[in-house]
């Protein structure tokens, strides 16, 4: 079965996915992550991986989590990106070869360096994105194209995606680099 890899744009939701936002905010006016998924997925068949400092109230102990907002990886495996109320869209930059575990998989995100906290310039999700991208070129899960050029258009094609009805761009699209 060939699984495809992608990277994926959220919308961050309340204010900031209101209009106009994305002209002040750009590239952080959206969540970024990866979705492993097969080419034709029938439904929870996929995975989605990012980095994030989220911090949240745990409904069972009343605590919060992560107060710190401290950077952390994460993994979600088993869903269906469709049922997604904030997936913007996600662009196809490359193939998990065939005898890759999802151990495997887990793995090389896993060892993809996480943002730190109180940098000039300031790191986060996008950060992550751009070193799991190169990770990915190095394997040769992803195709060799410029990452900055890459990051550029996939805001422009989030932002075409945040349209709604009146966008020209499919939820899923393969990134084909401008030569």
């Amino acid at each position: 079965m060939t699984r495809i890899v992608s990277v994926a744009l959220y919308s961050r939701g309340g204010p900031v996915a209101a209009g106009g936002s994305q002209k002040t905010l750009g590239s952080k006016t959206y969540h970024w992550g990866i979705l492993v998924s097969p080419e034709r997925s029938t439904g929870r068949d996929c995975a989605a991986y990012h980095a994030t400092d989220k911090s949240y109230l745990d409904t069972t102990t009343y605590r919060m989590v992560n107060p710190e907002m401290k950077w952390y990886f994460e993994a979600k495996e088993n869903i269906n990106p469709e049922l997604s109320t904030k997936l913007v869209g996600h662009l196809v930059i490359g193939k998990v070869p065939d005898k890759a575990t999802a151990a495997d998989i887990k793995a090389v995100f896993n060892s993809v360096p996480l943002p730190v906290k109180n940098q000039n310039p300031q790191q986060d999700c996008k950060t992550w994105i751009v070193n799991a991208i190169q990770a990915l070129q190095k394997l040769k899960w992803a195709s060799t194209f410029d990452v900055k050029k890459f990051m550029d258009y996939a805001v422009l094609y989030a932002d075409d995606r945040m349209k709604g009805t009146t966008s020209k761009e499919p939820k899923m699209k393969v990134y084909v680099p401008k030569k």
